[in-house]
C-alpha cells in the first residue's frame, strides 16, 4: 500500500516541545514553496498512491487560495483512483469552515486534529496558540461538515499534570468519540525550548498514565493497534501503517523522506535551499541510504513490533535473532503465539530497550 506524504513546514509559532522541521510562515514565500512541491512530484509521474497525507508544520495555516492550489495540483497531476485514505493535519485555531469545505470537495476523508491537552494552562505551557474551546468548536463543525474519520492528538506526562486530570481528559475525549486517538508521552528533545529551560518529565508517572490509557480506551472499544495509537475497529490509520509495515512511500517537501526500491532518501531541512535545489535540478535529496538485506530485516522487526499484529517469525529472523528473541521472552518483554512475536504490556513500557536488541 504505497503512500504519499506532503510536508507543509509552516507554523504560526514553534511549540515548546516540537523538534519536527517547521518554520514561521511569515518568514517565507509560501506559494514559491508550494510550486516547488509539484516540480518534485514530477519525479514520480507513474506513482499511484493508496494513501495521501498532508502534514507539517500546520497545513491548516494555508489560506484558501494556497490550500486550493495544492489540492487542485494533486488532483490534476496524480492518479488518485486507488486512494483509500486522504489525511489532512490541522490545528484547531486555523481550520475554518471554508477550509473544511475545500478539503471535502477535494477528497480529504480523514482529519488529524492537534489538540494536545484539554487544559488551557497546559496548552499555554506547551506553546500552543489555540484554546480548548477552539478545539471543541472545530470538532463540532467538522462533524457537521460530514467528516466521519477524525484523529485527535494528545500529549501526556506534562509538567505538573496529575493522574486524575489525565483521566478526566481521556474521559472528555472519549465522550466526543473520535474514530482515532494518538497519545504521546512528552519527551524533551534537544534544541527545543523545553530542553533550553531544562524542563523535566516524570517517566514513572508517564508509564502509569500509559497503562491507565490502555485500560480506559479498551473499555470504550478502542483497539490499541500501535504503541501510541488507538482506533475504533476499521479506523486504523492506513497511511501510518505503511510506515509501520515497512512498505514503500514517497515524501515530498523540505525534510520529507521516501522509501522506494530499497533506497531511503531524505530531503534537505531548509525551505529556501529546498526551493533552490528543486528549481535547479528537480531534487532536494541530501541523504541517500541503500537498504541491504540485514538492515531491512532489522527495520521490519522493529517497525512491526510497534503494532499489535507483531512480527511473523521466519527462518531468516530466527537464524539471526534467536538469542535476543528468547532472552526477551524470558524477561516478559516479548510474547510468542502461533509463530508471531509481540510486545507484552511490560515490553511496551520498555519498547526502546527491546528495539535495541534488533539493531
Amino acid at each position: 500500500m504505497p503512500g504519499l506524504y506532503i510536508h507543509i513546514p509552516f507554523c504560526k509559532r514553534k511549540c515548546n516541545y516540537c523538534d519536527f522541521f517547521s518554520v514561521e510562515q511569515s518568514d517565507f514565500n509560501v506559494r514559491g514553496y508550494l510550486e516547488a512541491l509539484f516540480v518534485e512530484l514530477n519525479n514520480y509521474k507513474a506513482f499511484a498512491p493508496e494513501t495521501m497525507y498532508i502534514g507539517g508544520g500546520t497545513p491548516s495555516l494555508l489560506d484558501n487560495e494556497n490550500l486550493t492550489f495544492i489540492l487542485e495540483n494533486l488532483r490534476s497531476r496524480l492518479d488518485a483512483t486507488k486512494v483509500q485514505e486522504f489525511t489532512f493535519e490541522a490545528n484547531p485555531e486555523s481550520l475554518h469552515d471554508s477550509k473544511l469545505n475545500i478539503l471535502k470537495e477535494y477528497g480529504v476523508n480523514r482529519l488529524s486534529l492537534g489538540l494536545q491537552s484539554f487544559s488551557d494552562n497546559h496548552l499555554k505551557n506547551l506553546g500552543r496558540v489555540h484554546t480548548v474551546d477552539d478545539f471543541r468548536s472545530v470538532y463540532g463543525r467538522a462533524r457537521l461538515a460530514g467528516y466521519s474519520n477524525i484523529n485527535v492528538d494528545i500529549i501526556y506526562g506534562l509538567p505538573n499534570q496529575q493522574m486524575t486530570s489525565f483521566e478526566s481528559e481521556l474521559e472528555e475525549l472519549m465522550y466526543l468519540l473520535p474514530e482515532h486517538i494518538s497519545l504521546y508521552p512528552l519527551t524533551i528533545e534537544h534544541g527545543t525550548p523545553f530542553s533550553f529551560y531544562k524542563t523535566e518529565v516524570n517517566e514513572d508517572l508517564q508509564s502509569e498514565m500509559f497503562e491507565k490509557a490502555i485500560s480506559m480506551l479498551e473499555k470504550r472499544g478502542y483497539r490499541h493497534y500501535e504503541l501510541s495509537n488507538w482506533a475504533l475497529r476499521g479506523f486504523e490509520s492506513k497511511h501510518n501503517l505503511t510506515y509501520w509495515k515497512n512498505m514503500e512511500y514517497v515524501g515530498i517537501g523540505a525534510s520529507a523522506a521516501s522509501y522506494m526500491g530499497n533506497k531511503r532518501t531524505k530531503n534537505i531541512s531548509d525551505v529556501n535551499r529546498y526551493v533552490e535545489m528543486i528549481q535547479a535540478s528537480g531534487s532536494a535529496v541530501c541523504e541517500l541510504d541503500d537498504i541491504d538485506q540485514d538492515t531491512r530485516l532489522s527495520e521490519e522487526i522493529i517497525l512491526n513490533l510497534r503494532t499489535a499484529d507483531g512480527v511473523v517469525l521466519n527462518d531468516d529472523m530466527m537464524e539471526k535473532y534467536s538469542f535476543p528473541v528468547n532472552k526477551l521472552i524470558k524477561e516478559n518483554l516479548l510474547t510468542i503465539d502461533n509463530d508471531k512475536i509481540r510486545l507484552t504490556q511490560k515490553g511496551m513500557l520498555f519498547a526502546n530497550r527491546v528495539f535495541r536488541e534488533f539493531v
